[in-house]
């Protein structure tokens, strides 16, 4: 967070450190300060006792503001709520760790999903798919284990057959916006099958050649209804003088 100083296994002014984030990029620094969009804390070492300033603004959703934990060692020293921006102060009175941490996280959403279940590939000389794809930045997830996999928008998820044979899967959808998702599936730029999901599963049996196959919803929706977040615009430490 800033240019430190390094003073026995400590810094001043302090650096704060990941310690812990319930999601990918769930807090990112932002100035002097970090951006908390999930559960997660920080964590910092400081070379002595002092005053800490921290400056924070909060994201209403769910009817609650975030709160703003601060500990040292291992006691709670704040546990505040945030909604207009807001200095506080507390003092330290020793060296020791200190936590910053945000923990009452808040997110809902109107996605449509299609989950995909029992997906298999037989074939006259091999069974299952040279390879399975799901581009991160589509929000879907495949799960090998048990040849299931969830898709929310394109980029599509790519199936690559071991040889041409016989595809078999189940589907079924969540609606959002008051329609349903439509998948569609297609293998050498053409459309093999067009599925009109809804909340029950349908079962597919699909002939298909030694090709990739791809599989996406065509018509995603993903609107964000509430949001809570936190904002650490500022953390300032002042030393206490020898």
């Amino acid at each position: 967070m800033f240019a430190p100083t390094q003073v026995e296994n400590c810094t001043q002014p302090p650096v704060f450190s990941l310690w812990y984030e319930s999601g990918n990029n769930y807090v990112l620094p932002r100035d002097r300060g970090f951006k908390f969009s999930g559960n997660a804390w920080l964590k910092t070492r400081l070379c002595s006792g002092g005053l800490i300033k921290i400056t924070a603004d909060g994201e209403l959703a769910g009817s609650e503001h975030p709160r703003l934990i601060v500990a040292f060692d291992n006691n709670v020293i704040l546990n505040s709520a945030f909604d207009q921006q807001r200095t506080i102060q507390l003092l330290i009175p020793r060296a020791g760790y200190l936590y910053i941490a945000y923990f009452n996280d808040y997110y809902l959403a109107d996605i449509r999903i299609v989950n995909l279940a029992k997906i298999q590939l037989k074939a006259p000389n091999c069974r299952g798919f040279q390879n399975v794809s799901i581009p991160k930045e589509s929000g879907g997830t495949w799960f090998p284990k048990i040849h299931a996999a969830s898709l929310v928008k394109p980029p599509p998820m790519i199936l690559t057959p071991c040889d041409a044979g016989e595809l078999t899967l189940k589907v079924r959808g969540q609606e959002a916006n008051a329609i349903f998702p439509v998948l569609v599936i297609k293998q050498n730029e053409k459309v093999i099958k067009t599925i009109f999901t809804g909340s029950g599963w349908e079962d597919l049996n699909l002939q298909v050649a030694a090709t990739p196959i791809t599989i996406a919803v065509s018509n995603p929706y993903n609107e964000t209804l509430a949001d809570r977040n936190l904002n650490v615009r500022r953390i300032e430490f002042i030393p206490r003088q020898p």
